[in-house]
């Protein structure tokens, strides 16, 4: 049960004035000797009050006894309060304590919660509230009312999220380091990011281990401020081997098949002394970090990246990675730290053929990376999932239900920064794995591009993931957005989440990978019935934005010309592969399709090379439009994967067709 009440009890009073005519009722109170949570959630009260209002309240600091007081100060108008971990705000048997009240009756307003994170959050509630609306990162994406008086009537309500464990990961590969201003617009993201997380209750955060240091300095604090815990690791096994090993102790490292001991994947697990490294070197991060988990995952390959020596040859991947789990969980544990490690479900490790049971007390990380995003994972009509369900079933028995998930929702390489929404399927999403007691969850991102080629998913992922219960209504997304333009942009949306579902029925859709002709011949048909709803979807985007421009609202203008011109990067990268596809259609008559499918060849260039034409006159068209500096495009995606990967990544495309 995430929220205790589902819908608040108005109390028998009169509504609660915390601002007239510009003047504040009274100030804030918070517990004495708190720590910086709790004061940040205090300052965040005063300034979006202040914001609205103009009012400037101040914070004062009171013994935590007098705040437990049933009578306030007189001039007390919010009270922070503190309350033991024997005296929850909710019966909960989680670990981390998230919960909170927000009670407004008598004249004043009081936040209880047993953790200080559970304050911050009943602060935004009360925040939420009053008006303010933070649906996606960056100023931009914020609506804060404007009115003399802040009024908040009576209620009460408590809250408990539904899952325990609220993670996003992001990667930056989109990011060139060695470019100060690519650098300066990754801090910029990264702090509108961590900003939003705090807002939206998501209480841990994974940056990428490549991060440089001058940009941590700039996102753990404010981390700090908010609670959020930081999660390190990733594809690190064969780094925690160092690859200088090699050299002069080959043994440490996997054989291929070949029977040649190389310096590439992971390790061999079953000498002991590739284990204690790896295991040592691991423990060390550990300690450095004081990170509350540790993700211990192989080499990023579909498959290959274990060893294939005489004794390694008696087990498969799976329990070949388990032992080196086992190994570095028993190191943590030994070192007495309450750091938790995870084996990844996730290509060839996906189904737990362990052959016994696990021995230490291992998160499973479940990632579906493959698995039909054109459904729900519970979809009992859909083969794919339906593999996917069962995976996770077993996988919850092998690992006595200690599970974590790991979702793509807001993957820019997975969806070929393709325009996807999936709002209506995260939501069937994670109300299935809450149902089948999951209690941890994470989704992975790619920077501001994400933000915007799928906010909708980001936002319906961080609202479900609180509050798996959440009454879910897109147009409430889209008219926090776009004011009085919502509904309209959530119909245009509704038909582009349409074209686009079927697209992503089969993973990575731009590789375009085809099986035989019949296969290719269906693929062709999804992409060209996708490409004329889209073709209706663009031309009252169009429409739209004309409608907002004649307005006057030079803002919303801006922001939903970013869609169109995303709408025109989709239908662009559509054609694009249905070029490929028809290629690769025609080819198949002459060689193997795994032969086709991995190289590009001259002859293929020539013979098609009308396609080729057509794609590069798109393409050209698309990379002026980013030249363009009328164009919001390269102001919203300089430094993200949108601007130079999806240009980059259809430059490929064109290769290979």
């Amino acid at each position: 049960m995430s929220n205790v009440n589902d819908s608040p009890m108005v109390c028998e009073d009169k509504p609660i004035i915390l601002v007239r005519n510009r003047r504040p009722a009274g100030y804030i109170a918070m517990p004495a000797n708190v720590s910086r949570v709790a004061r940040f959630a205090a300052s965040e009260v005063a300034r979006y009050m202040h914001r609205v209002s103009g009012a400037q309240i101040d914070v004062r600091q009171l013994p935590r006894e007098l705040l437990d007081r049933n009578e306030l100060p007189h001039d007390c108008i919010i009270a922070m309060e503190l309350v033991s971990s024997g005296e929850r705000t909710v019966e909960s048997t989680d670990t981390v304590d998230d919960s909170y009240q927000l009670i407004a009756r008598n004249g004043k307003v009081r936040l209880r919660a047993s953790s200080e994170r559970g304050l911050l959050y009943a602060s935004y509630e009360l925040l939420e509230r009053i008006g303010c609306q933070w649906v996606l990162p960056s100023a931009m994406h914020e609506y804060i009312p404007q009115s003399a008086d802040v009024i908040i009537p009576s209620l009460s309500i408590t809250r408990k999220p539904s899952y325990e464990l609220r993670t996003f990961i992001e990667d930056p590969k989109h990011v060139i380091w060695g470019d100060q201003r690519w650098l300066e617009l990754h801090i910029e993201d990264s702090t509108a990011f961590v900003d939003w997380m705090g807002k939206q209750r998501i209480n841990r955060f994974m940056p990428h281990r490549v991060v440089p240091l001058v940009a941590l300095e700039r996102i753990l604090p404010m981390m700090s401020e908010r609670g959020i815990e930081r999660e390190i690791g990733g594809h690190i096994i064969p780094e925690l081997l160092p690859r200088e090993l090699f050299d002069t102790d080959p043994d440490l490292f996997r054989m291929n098949e070949k029977g040649e001991r190389v310096p590439d994947g992971n390790l061999c697990p079953s000498n002991e002394r590739a284990l204690n490294i790896v295991a040592q070197n691991a423990l060390e991060m550990a300690l450095q970090s004081h990170s509350p988990f540790l993700h211990v995952w192989g080499a990023d390959l579909v498959a290959g990246g274990w060893c294939h020596c005489s004794r390694c040859n008696a087990y498969t991947p799976q329990q070949q990675y388990l032992r080196v789990c086992e190994a570095i969980a028993r190191a943590i544990r030994e070192a007495r730290l309450t750091t938790d490690v995870d084996y990844i479900a996730y290509h060839d490790t996906l189904q737990p053929d362990f052959g016994r049971t696990v021995n230490e007390p291992l998160y499973f990380l479940y990632a579906p990376r493959e698995r039909c995003y054109a459904h729900p994972l519970d979809e009992s009509d859909c083969i794919i999932n339906q593999h996917y369900y069962d995976a996770l079933k077993a996988l919850q028995e092998a690992f006595n239900g200690r599970g974590y998930i790991f979702e793509y929702y807001g993957d820019a390489l997975l969806f070929g920064s393709l325009m996807v929404p999936l709002s209506n399927v995260i939501v069937r999403d994670l109300r299935a794995y809450h149902r089948m007691g999951v209690r941890s969850i994470m989704c992975l991102t790619f920077g501001s591009f994400s933000w915007w080629a799928y906010g909708i998913n980001l936002y319906a992922f961080a609202r479900l993931a609180w509050d798996v219960d959440a009454n879910w209504d897109a147009v409430e997304f889209f008219t926090a957005l776009y004011q009085r333009w919502g509904g309209a942009v959530a119909d245009i949306y509704a038909v582009v989440e349409d074209a686009m579902l079927p697209i992503v029925e089969e993973h990575d859709p731009m590789r375009g990978t085809i099986r035989d002709a019949t296969h290719a011949e269906h693929r062709l048909n999804v992409i060209k019935r996708a490409l004329r709803k889209l073709r209706d979807a663009s031309r009252d985007a169009k429409q739209l934005l004309t409608e907002m421009m004649r307005s006057g609202d030079e803002e919303l203008s801006m922001r939903w010309r970013a869609d169109v011109e995303l709408l025109r990067l989709t239908r662009l990268q559509l054609l694009l592969l249905m070029a490929m596809v028809r290629a690769r259609r025609a080819k198949l008559g002459e060689r193997p399709p795994i032969e086709l499918l991995s190289c590009a060849s001259a002859d293929m260039h020539a013979q098609y090379r009308h396609w080729r034409k057509h794609a590069l006159q798109l393409l050209n068209g698309f990379e002026e439009a980013l030249r363009d500096d009328s164009s919001p495009v390269p102001l919203l995606l300089r430094g993200t994967w949108g601007a130079l990967g999806a240009v980059d990544y259809q430059r490929r495309v064109v290769r290979r067709v």
